[in-house]
């Protein structure tokens, strides 16, 4: 029959809390030696086996070398490269990959159906992305959510459980940094959070856009395989988006939402790393507009010609500073037509002449 999930026969092991050698020869060495009381195997589970001691390792070794008959070892980990070769060798592997939003949405629904509840639209997949992966914890928030009287659960009752995200709202900002539109991402940004969004989950969803972005730069077919989690009309909007920039400027919008992620949750006042990425984003452009089209029209040569400036008599050998400074003037237009000159060219001035 059924193991109703209290089987003697059947244990689980936290390794992450009990990685000792001593640990291994109590819960397992000598437990697997003990025949099973109902079952025709016993199963051990070790979750998170790469907490293991060296030592723990090696007994647990000697024990995968000769197992008893009726055993069975399940070994569970997110990181395969601290387990030794010689366990990996002796076992079979599995790898798992994530289930995909449409794939924990479907299963959200079925359960909802069978609790004779109703998810409004959207809501199934809100649950998925807020579980980032985990059907365990797909399914913990969904029980949140049915603890709440109504039949069918809406975004309303969603908001009173899971962190609370917009999709038009992480379009908008991540579409005014791509614009370089620094007030217009930031009176998007702080409107979330004046309306009690969740500031973390924000920038993730925008790191996620981000890398979208990057990816569609380099080849939009990455983008529908990679991406087939997002709705047709988000995807269409989220590759037009990327033909206005370029790889390099997605690199940078990435690195820099990155760096807030990883500090929102650090500091006391989260909402400014975000701010910070932002004007950080933006400020290549040096104001709120995007960069023009097209190269402003030269202005028309009129016949009125700039004075030539003083020159000294030509064998003199002098220069005076009224005809440096006249010399000065005249080569400034010429100097502003180069950016990495244009602000110093427009700060400095001839004060004396010395040594001629």
């Amino acid at each position: 029959g059924r193991l109703s999930g209290n089987s003697l026969d059947l244990i689980e092991i936290d390794a992450a809390s009990q990685t000792g050698v001593d640990n291994v020869r109590e819960n397992i060495i000598q437990s697997a030696r003990v025949s099973p009381s109902l079952g025709k195997m016993k199963v051990f589970i070790i979750d998170e086996v790469h907490m293991l001691s060296l030592s723990a390792f090696n007994a647990l070794l000697k024990l995968l070398e000769e197992p008893p008959a009726h055993a069975v070892f399940i070994l569970a980990t997110t990181e395969v490269h601290p387990v030794p070769e010689t366990i990996i060798s002796r076992t079979q592997r599995f790898d798992f990959k994530k289930l995909t939003i449409s794939d924990m949405a479907d299963r959200l629904r079925k359960l909802a159906t069978k609790e004779k509840r109703k998810l409004a639209d959207g809501v199934a997949e809100r649950i998925a992305r807020a579980a980032r992966g985990s059907m365990r914890d797909a399914e913990s928030m969904l029980g949140q959510l049915f603890s709440f009287e109504e039949e069918q659960i809406n975004h309303d009752i969603a908001d009173l459980v899971l962190p609370r995200t917009d999709s038009a709202i992480v379009y908008g900002i991540m579409a005014a940094l791509v614009r370089r539109r620094a007030t217009e991402a930031l009176d998007q940004f702080h409107a979330f959070c004046n309306d009690g969004g969740d500031i973390p989950t924000l920038v993730h969803e925008l790191v996620l856009s981000a890398r979208t972005l990057l990816l569609a730069s380099v080849d939009p077919t990455i983008v529908k395989e990679t991406m087939a989690d997002l709705e047709e009309g988000e995807l269409q909007e989220m590759l037009a988006l990327a033909k206005e920039g370029d790889t390099a400027f997605f690199i940078q919008i990435t690195e820099e939402l990155l760096a807030a992620e990883r500090q929102v949750t650090r500091v006391s006042f989260p909402e400014l790393p975000v701010e910070v990425a932002i004007v950080k984003i933006t400020a290549t452009a040096g104001n709120d507009t995007p960069p023009p089209t097209e190269p402003p029209a030269k202005k028309p040569t009129t016949t009125t010609a700039t004075p030539a400036p003083k020159r000294p008599a030509k064998g003199s050998g002098q220069l005076s500073l009224s005809a440096v400074q006249d010399a000065w003037q005249a080569i400034q237009p010429e100097l502003t037509t180069q950016p990495s000159l244009r602000l110093a060219a427009q700060q400095a001035s001839v004060a004396a002449l010395t040594g001629t």
